[in-house]
């Protein structure tokens, strides 16, 4: 499956899930400099909205992944992420919201959203998942959303928690 084939929008029942684009670089210059961010994915250098504009048009061009921002009532509050990781066996999918929409409920509701998508249209039927092992947020929603932990890893001398899904129903 190719990350690359699946841009396009989503909708829950509280929100809308649009492919990443530029217009979406100030909402990913504020998320990519979160202190959740900084902390748990790491520091991208994304110091202008041109830098923004440059990672996105980087993530664009990327066929082995997909962005979805998260807006709710017109306004982006998050992103999912579809990655296809060398050092994995199945897309990597992920999540991240501002601090202030974190814990309510969204990014289980649009992460879900994802994974139905997935399934249904793509014909998915595993995923995996990655953080670092002290995001005790992460690893809750993972495990609320089905996920098992798989193992510990090291990518780039960092020790990650590995996450399994298998999503057929």
């Amino acid at each position: 499956m190719n990350p690359a084939d699946c841009k396009c929008t989503l909708q829950t029942t509280n929100a809308k899930l649009n492919p990443l684009c530029e217009k979406d670089a100030e909402f990913i210059f504020n998320l990519l400099n979160s202190d959740g961010w900084l902390r748990f994915i790491g520091n991208r250098n994304i110091n202008s909205l041109d830098d923004a504009k440059n990672y996105i048009y980087k993530v664009m061009a990327n066929s082995q992944a997909a962005y979805w921002i998260v807006f709710v009532n017109m306004e982006a509050i998050g992103l999912i992420t579809l990655i296809k990781r060398d050092y994995l066996s199945s897309p990597d999918i992920g999540f991240a919201f501002l601090p202030q929409y974190q814990q309510k409920g969204f990014a289980f509701e649009t992460t879900n959203c994802v994974i139905d998508y997935l399934q249904r249209e793509k014909g998915v039927s595993k995923l995996s998942a990655i953080c670092t092992i002290d995001n005790d947020a992460s690893i809750k929603l993972l495990e609320k959303l089905g996920f098992s932990f798989l193992q510990e890893i090291i990518v780039e001398g960092e020790e990650l928690n590995a996450y399994f899904r298998s999503v057929a129903k």
